[in-house]
């Protein structure tokens, strides 16, 4: 068996070989192996497979590898589908792959890895119809790959930036072309070519805050700015890529967000957004960084070196397009505000050649001043020569031939004769190599200015007569002059002397305090009683600055003060500190030449006065109110009766309004011409100390109305106690006084009309009681049938009077009920008839109004028609007429252009339907001035007249009362000798209700 051991020995060498080649080899291969079989399980793996995928060989050794793709490996790949896709595709058609990349995923077992795959057949041996899988690791070179991609990404945004840049450029020759317009250009070409996540180009302010502004943006940016709030102050948010950028002028890349801590204030959003890196790029001049470029990549370490060069040269690629802009609007705004110079001033702006011989430009001012048109001269330019004055035309076209710069007076003559004075300045213009291209001036119209110089030439002759005059004068002026000014030396050495004085004064100062300090803010002087108060000490503030001493809630509420004095303002203010109120003020303090050497406060308590001022105003805002709602007229006027103040009812009652008659003279405007005298005298005794306060007089309304007031006057006073006018309260008494005039008149009247029956019966009955008249003799009944109407009379004057202040009084209630007017007028002809008959009157009644019912009092409407006719029977001459109609209308059917006689106004409401009655004569008829007076209590036609026939002056009275309060209105009208027609006028709705 020696051959067979032998044999036994030599193969297990052999495998030993092998393993030992396996395991040097193959198992540490750079390349990472799968071993499958025939049915794709796999066989055998090597180590460095192991470490790619990070998996262990005893786990997946004899498990079928479609499986372990499904289950376990297709995770671990950037793009998973794609490579289960593809590797099993080759499984089921029995292919072979040469070529697939595929993205190995970072995690805690293995590493982020770009592996190659290569799949090829087993034709021989053991697993013949299996495959071997090789995965190549290719990291490096596709980080070379991406590192070339993202130099020609940034190569071809920088030359896609710099093209928007030129083409820019190329536009504004044509077109207005803005900076946010070519920001946001380039933002969206660094998103879309450049692959940035983000791009945003904020300007850089310089507020108090010291913020960015976001100009232009572009990429994914879901409101991430608008949550920035982003300074370039030296603070927690000044300290980010922008913030520093803006502050220092330099680049500043953050290569991981998620790591730098200056990034704090706004990682979570950036996390959220998916931002990994970022980077911001001063825009800047030699004035400084004016805008920051900002850039976001979706991974940490992405910009490289040669990427932030690139990067560098955009932004200063940006920074020369956007001065090139802002250049160029410059440009065009100053080209527009010239052509509107140009073409709206006064003067004449032109533009020639070198030779003159062309006219390149002439403002419109020149056809208002040479009276020719721009065209013209630009076809002729020779007539601006023509046009010049023949005696000043050889001078001036010498000095234009020999001298391009001039200044020059002359004469010109307009097409219609007439002469302008000129005064016309002209200059050259060089063009890049210092020669003479063109020339320029400017030509005003100076003809005023030469006729003032006409005129202040005669009159400098006169002038020199009174220089000599007042030469005498300065002379004794300045000698006194020097006698002032030694004065004034005298004086300013007292008051440097007088310092201690001074500093007495400030501590005397009522409730307050003096502050001196020099221009570092720093105390000289300060002192008053009123520093305790406050919680200071005049020593201690003494030679510190302000900002040292001061409390901080004081200083933060006067440091303005201090400094305004300092800048030569003069500053009062309020401030409230330690719930008291002070008054500051604030003076520059200038030497003798007048500059500002230091600065002064004076500080005073207030706070009683405050008290007392709100006091007062609340005690005035009372008064006011009252004045602006009491219902009595208030009135101030000054010492010569000027009116100062009225109040709303006073112009309410006078119909003014108060800025009509604010102003105006009292007397002149608000009195009657007959009483003006009485009431100026009143008002001027009543300035007087024994003056009466009190008094009435006629106020004349806007109207022309006269209102009887009664007034209260008070004297006004200044602080000096001098008299300075009167403030009035007055009361509307008009018709209080009227009706106590009514009142006498009525007592006078009544007095007059009781005594005339009761002197008859008196005298008749001390005629039977004496016996001097035998009671049963003819002459005795006479007198006792004297008597007896007298008595008869009384009566009934007694019982009108009554009646008529019943109605009035309103004691007397309307009984309303439906009448029907022809019933009505039925029933006053039967009760008038006999009257009429006696009298031998015939009475006609004309009706139109058959059927027609309105609501009245039967018995006070009778009363009124009766009455009516009983006056006409009265006065209408035997085998006359008394007419008594009605009919359907309104007023004006009836009035014509004369108004109704009533106390109510018109109406509207009286062109609807109504009943007019009338009771028409043709009797003696009632004077025209009589028309209306007729109506009153006691007032007759003819006194004795009607006395004679038993009137008593107040029928018509009544009638007037009866129809007013049916809501009706009744008139007359007459002609002397030929009749009279009363009629009066209800209407048909009137109410039901009395």
């Amino acid at each position: 068996i020696t051959d067979r051991k032998q044999a036994e020995a030599a193969l297990r060498e052999s495998e030993a070989r092998y393993s030992s080649l396996t395991n040097d080899v193959l198992d540490k291969s750079a390349v990472g192996i799968f071993i499958l079989d025939a049915n794709f399980k796999v066989v055998w793996v090597n180590q460095t497979l192991e470490n790619f995928f990070g998996i262990h060989r005893e786990e997946i050794i004899g498990r079928d590898k479609r499986e372990l793709i499904r289950d376990r490996i297709q995770y671990f790949f950037a793009d998973p589908q794609q490579f289960k896709d593809t590797v099993l595709a080759t499984y089921d058609h029995n292919t072979y792959t040469k070529n697939f990349e595929c993205h190995i995923l970072p995690a805690s077992d293995r590493q982020e890895r770009w592996l190659e795959h290569l799949s090829q057949p087993i034709e021989s041996g053991l697993y013949t119809g299996g495959r071997i899988e090789h995965y190549t690791d290719i990291s490096d070179r596709k980080s070379n790959e991406a590192e070339l991609h993202r130099l020609n990404r940034a190569l071809h945004t920088l030359s896609n930036c710099n093209q928007a840049i030129v083409s820019a450029m190329r536009s504004i020759i044509v077109r207005s072309t803005y900076e946010t317009d070519l920001l946001q250009n380039i933002c969206d070409i660094l998103v879309n070519l450049g692959g940035y996540r983000l791009a945003w180009i904020g300007y850089v302010q310089q507020d108090t805050e010291k913020s960015i502004t976001p100009m232009a943006k572009a990429g994914y940016e879901e409101g991430y700015l608008d949550q920035l709030h982003i300074t370039w102050a030296d603070t927690e948010r000044g300290r980010g890529p922008t913030g520093t950028a803006a502050r220092t002028g330099q680049l500043c890349a953050f290569q991981n967000i998620l790591t730098n801590p200056h990034y704090t204030p706004w990682r979570t959003q950036a996390k959220q957004r998916g931002y990994r890196s970022s980077i911001a790029l001063p825009l800047k001049t030699d004035q400084g960084v004016f805008a920051v470029l900002n850039l976001y990549s979706s991974q940490p370490d992405a910009f490289d070196a040669s990427e932030l060069q690139l990067l560098c040269e955009l932004s200063e690629d940006i920074t020369y397009g956007i001065i090139a802009l802002r250049t160029h609007h410059a440009h065009a705004e100053s080209e527009e505000k010239f052509r509107q110079l140009t073409e709206n001033t006064d003067d004449v702006f032109w533009m020639t050649t070198a030779s003159l011989d062309q006219i390149l430009y002439v403002s419109p001012a020149y056809e208002r001043i040479w009276g020719r048109t721009q065209q013209s001269l630009y076809e002729r330019p020779q007539s601006f020569v023509e046009a010049i004055h023949p005696r000043d035309r050889p001078r001036i076209s010498a000095i234009l031939q020999s001298s391009y710069t001039f200044d020059l007076e002359y004469r010109i003559r307009q097409p219609n004769g007439n002469l302008r004075w000129i005064w016309d300045r002209g200059f050259p213009i060089f063009d890049a190599n210092g020669k003479v291209y063109r020339r320029a001036g400017i030509a005003k119209d100076i003809t005023t200015r030469k006729e003032t110089e006409e005129l202040l030439r005669s009159t400098n002759e006169h002038l020199e007569v009174r220089v000599a005059q007042r030469t005498a004068e300065l002379a004794s002026a300045n000698h006194r002059l020097r006698e002032e000014l030694e004065q004034r030396q005298r004086t300013e050495t007292q008051l440097r002397n007088s310092h201690k004085q001074y500093r007495t004064l400030v501590q005397n100062f009522p409730q307050g305090a003096v502050f001196l300090f020099d221009r570092q803010f720093r105390y000289t002087i300060a002192d008053g009683v009123g520093l305790a108060a406050m919680g200071l000490d005049g020593d201690r503030l003494e030679g510190q600055l302000i900002n040292q001493v001061l409390p901080a809630d004081l200083l933060q509420n006067t440091e303005f003060i201090y400094h305004s004095a300092l800048v030569g303002q003069t500053v009062a203010t309020e401030i409230t500190y330690q719930e008291r109120t002070y008054h500051y003020r604030a003076n520059p303090l200038r030497n003798e030449q007048g500059q500002i050497f230091a600065g002064m406060v004076v500080m005073q308590d207030i706070t009683a006065q405050k008290q007392s001022k709100a006091i007062l105003e609340e005690a005035e805002r009372r008064w006011r109110t009252l004045l602006e709602n009491v219902r009595l007229l208030v009135v101030g006027l000054d010492r010569q009766g000027n009116i100062e103040y009225v109040n709303p009812f006073f112009a309410e009652l006078t119909g003014y309004k108060a800025s009509e008659i604010i102003g105006k003279n009292w007397f002149d405007t608000l009195i009657p011409a007959h009483a003006c005298s009485k009431v100026r005298r009143a008002f001027q005794a009543m300035l007087t100390p024994e003056g009466n306060p009190h008094y009435q007089h006629t106020l004349l309304t806007q109207s022309g109305e006269e209102k009887k007031i009664a007034w209260n006057n008070t004297q006004l006073h200044n602080a000096q106690g001098e008299e300075i006018g009167t403030m009035s309260i007055g009361e509307d008494i008009t018709e209080r006084y009227a009706i106590e005039r009514m009142k006498d008149e009525f007592i006078s009247v009544v007095s007059h009309e009781l005594r005339t029956p009761l002197t008859s019966i008196h005298g008749g009955l001390n005629l039977l009681s004496t016996g001097l008249v035998d009671p049963s003799s003819a002459k005795g009944k006479h007198v006792i049938d004297i008597a007896a109407e007298s008595a008869e009379r009384l009566v009934r004057l007694v019982n009108d009077i009554l009646e008529l202040e019943r109605l009035e009084s309103g004691k007397i209630r309307l009984q309303k009920q439906a009448i029907a007017v022809n019933e009505l007028l039925r029933l006053a002809v039967e009760q008038m008839q006999v009257m009429a008959s006696r009298a031998r009157v015939t009475l006609v009644v004309s009706e139109q109004t058959s059927g027609i019912e309105f609501y009245a009092d039967l018995d006070r409407m009778l009363q009124v028609l009766t009455n009516l006719l009983s006056n006409a029977i009265k006065f209408s001459d035997p085998g006359s007429q008394v007419r008594l109609t009605a009919i359907l209308g309104s007023p004006s059917d009836r009035i014509g252009d004369r108004q109704p006689y009533c106390s109510l106004p018109y109406s509207p409401c009286w062109d609807s339907p109504h009943l007019i009655f009338t009771i028409e004569d043709w009797g003696r008829g009632i004077p025209e001035d009589k028309l209306e007076s007729i109506f009153e209590r006691f007032h007759q036609v003819d006194a004795s007249d009607s006395r004679r026939k038993g009137g008593t002056g107040l029928g018509l009275a009544i009638c007037r009362s009866i129809v007013e309060q049916h809501g009706g209105r009744i008139w007359v009208e007459s002609q002397l000798n030929q009749g009279s027609r009363f009629s009066l006028c209800l209407s048909i709705y009137s109410q039901r209700e009395g």
